[in-house]
């Protein structure tokens, strides 16, 4: 469903740096109010959200799936197929 997937320890850089925000963009050939970012740890959301990057917050141990859903297409006005 989520196409790319970047992992910045693959990419080399900390979630603290815009560096592999922007490379992902790059890499999508999207500006940041194009995408999302979902992670499970509030402090790897600011990078992104610094930039322009829509960001959620998700609950690996709560893991409600439709609450993820209810944001991604209900606030964000994401379409997933």
């Amino acid at each position: 469903m989520f196409d790319p997937i970047i992992v910045s320890a693959v990419f080399g850089s900390r979630k603290e740096s815009a560096a592999v925000f922007e490379s992902a963009l790059t890499h999508c050939g999207i500006r940041p109010d194009e995408s999302v970012f979902i992670d499970n740890t509030p402090s790897n959301l600011i990078a992104p959200s610094a930039i322009g990057m829509k960001v959620i917050f998700h609950d690996d141990e709560e893991n409600d799936i439709d609450k993820l859903i209810a944001t991604l297409t209900d606030e964000l006005k994401v379409r997933l197929n």
